[in-house]
């Protein structure tokens, strides 16, 4: 065989190889990019599911943000407040990813809400430093989709379980629980079943790691923190008017704000969420939502560490949507929570002494 012929012959074969993988992937679509079918169960990942799953699933609404809304039920949305919620989310989301994610949203959904949480500790980096772990081709409309339809990230991480799964499935065969549960769209990113919460729990997080939380450089952290504010309204100023946007301040607990005063970010923080609401004043369709300066947040019963809550807060929480609790009407309102947040803090300082001044300091 002469060199030509090997090289058309290997050519060819790696074409026909690619079409074969790219139509096996078309077929599946494993990443919703195509298409949604009730009866196709996939297995999930908040990185690369959400972009296909904003484009093809069925909701009227929309729950977005990071580690801080992903134990929200849309069992519980749907019976309190009438709503099909998506859950959007990855741990650790960015301004960056929230503000990219509202546009995708806004370009493929007419969704009556989209609730966003503003998790302040992500407001401190730099919006051009802030990592972006979104695979932008997934939402790059058609010329991208052949990095989608030949991505080796879908033929040794997503075909194989899927085809095993549907394969499963026509055998009559039980999917192992475990890898069930990572095919539940409500269950998107959800942490519950993976961490115990309790004080103890807390605790011990304390003695192993202290406070456990990314370093905040205090020093012109008005200057980051301000920059994320802008980017994230001048995003919010291209959105659809007809949809209601509910901003939230998570509440992240008591131990958390004795962190922020004694690393020196504490008065920056407060002072945005003033300057969020400020802003919001601007667009009939914003609402601010502060839960900060709940009494649950001296409850170390409620957490797992320093600011992440149990289900049963996100549970609270999607009641308190429903009938308007920590809803924000005026900035007095933000003043006056930033001095019980400062009680509560005084309050858990005191009873956790021992473990703050030998873990923490």
């Amino acid at each position: 065989m002469t060199h030509k012929k090997w090289a058309i012959k290997t050519i060819a074969f790696s074409l026909i190889l690619l079409l074969i993988l790219g139509g096996i992937t078309f077929a599946v679509d494993p990443l919703y990019q195509y298409r949604y079918d009730e009866s196709d169960n996939y297995f999930l990942s908040p990185k690369f599911s959400c972009v296909g799953l904003v484009k093809n699933y069925k909701y009227d609404s929309v729950m977005l943000g990071s580690s801080m809304t992903q134990n929200f039920d849309p069992d519980v949305f749907k019976e309190t407040m009438g709503l099909n919620l998506l859950k959007v989310n990855i741990g650790g989301m960015t301004v960056p990813e929230t503000c990219f994610y509202l546009k995708h949203i806004n370009k493929y959904s007419k969704s009556k809400k989209i609730f966003v949480s503003i998790d302040l500790q992500r407001f401190a980096i730099e919006p051009d430093d802030a990592e972006f772990n979104i695979p932008e081709y997934l939402a790059n409309g058609y010329e991208d989709d052949y990095k989608y339809l030949l991505s080796s990230e879908v033929y040794t991480r997503f075909l194989p379980l899927d085809l095993m799964i549907k394969g499963m499935e026509k055998l009559n065969i039980s999917v192992p629980s475990f890898i069930k549960n990572s095919t539940d769209i409500d269950e998107l990113g959800a942490w519950h079943n993976d961490y115990q919460t309790g004080e103890n729990k807390v605790l011990e997080s304390l003695e192993k790691n202290g406070y456990g939380v990314s370093e905040i450089e205090a020093e012109g952290i008005e200057k980051p923190v301000n920059a994320n504010i802008d980017l994230l309204f001048s995003t919010i100023s291209e959105l659809n008017s007809n949809t209601e946007y509910v901003l939230f301040f998570p509440p992240y607990s008591s131990l958390y704000w004795i962190y922020a005063k004694q690393n020196g970010h504490f008065d920056a923080f407060c002072d945005a969420k003033e300057r969020i609401f400020e802003l919001s004043q601007k667009y009939k369709n914003v609402k601010i939502y502060d839960f900060q300066s709940f009494e649950i947040t001296s409850d170390l019963n409620n957490y797992r560490d320093i600011s992440h809550y149990s289900k049963e807060i996100n549970d609270y929480l999607t009641q308190c949507f429903a009938d308007g609790t920590g809803l924000v009407n005026s900035i007095n309102d933000l003043k006056n929570n930033r001095s019980l947040i400062l009680q509560y803090a005084d309050l858990t300082e005191q009873k956790y002494k021992f473990y703050i001044e030998n873990y923490c300091r």
